[in-house]
Formats: structure tokens, sequence, C-alpha cells
């Protein structure tokens, strides 16, 4: 995909530069969805070393999620969100061992829920906070867990 940045790597560097705490995990939650769907696309055609990639990228956006929750603050949420992730990452070991289309859209669904949930807490927190400075306090995202986004832009 081509963009008035040149290309999708320059774009990405540009949105995760400008983002917000809450905006980088937005960001986390579509790479994590684009890898599933290649991975999907790589099942049908054959590609299984490329496949068990994409789905590498994806477990490590997983592990990256789980390194940004605030588990003090996040109390129960925060659980049952790791909770989420550690059974994403299992099942995706799974489908990549059985080729197993159907687990990819087990895990696909579970992550585009979250994503849409997380965009529906931002904008609701966005709006009851104008005038305020949205900061990473008023999201479970710890400030220093910065995503390590090398491995996982490819």
């Amino acid at each position: 995909m081509r963009n008035s940045f040149g290309n999708d790597s320059e774009y990405l560097e540009s949105r995760v530069l400008s983002a917000t705490p809450a905006g980088l995990i937005e960001i986390l939650y579509e790479k994590a969805l684009e890898h599933l769907t290649k991975a999907q696309v790589q099942l049908h055609s054959g590609e299984i070393l490329e496949r068990g990639l994409s789905i590498s990228r994806t477990q490590a956006i997983i592990n990256e999620l789980v390194n940004c929750l605030d588990r003090k603050q996040g109390g129960e949420i925060a659980q049952n969100l790791l909770r989420l992730y550690d059974y994403s990452n299992v099942r995706l070991t799974e489908a990549h061992r059985l080729g197993s289309e159907a687990i990819l859209k087990e895990v696909a669904g579970i992550l585009q829920n979250m994503l849409d949930g997380w965009r529906e807490a931002n904008r609701l927190t966005e709006s009851s906070r104008i005038g305020e400075p949205f900061t990473a306090d008023h999201v479970m995202v710890q400030p220093e867990a910065s995503p390590a986004l090398r491995s996982w832009t490819a």
C-alpha cells in the first residue's frame, strides 16, 4: 500500500511516533490482525514457513500487549486480558501445528473484539475528559512500556 509517506513502514513509523499510549495499543491490535490475515492466506497457499512467521509475529505483538498491561491499576480487567492473551497465544501455536484456519479465525475474532472494545473505551474516555490532557493514567498501559516495534513490523 502506497501513501503520502512513500511506503508502509514509513507510514507506520509516523503513526507510532505521533500516537498516544492508547493509540499505540490500537496499532498493536491492528498489526496483529494483519499478520493473522496473512497467516490465513499462507495457510491456503501452502506457505508453511511464512505462515509460521506470521503467527510468530502475532504472538510477539500479543506478548507486547501483555507487557503493556498495568496489573496493579488494571485489577480484574487486566487479569482477564492477560488470560485472553495467554489463551490466544496457546491457540495460535495449535493453529500452526494443526494448520487450522478455524483456530486462526477464532483468535482473529478475539483480537477484533478486543480492538473494538479498546476503541470504544478510548472514545468514551476522551469524550468524558474534554479539556484534560489524555495520559497513560487514563488507560491500562504502563507509561514506560513502549512497544518494541522492530520485532513485529516486518
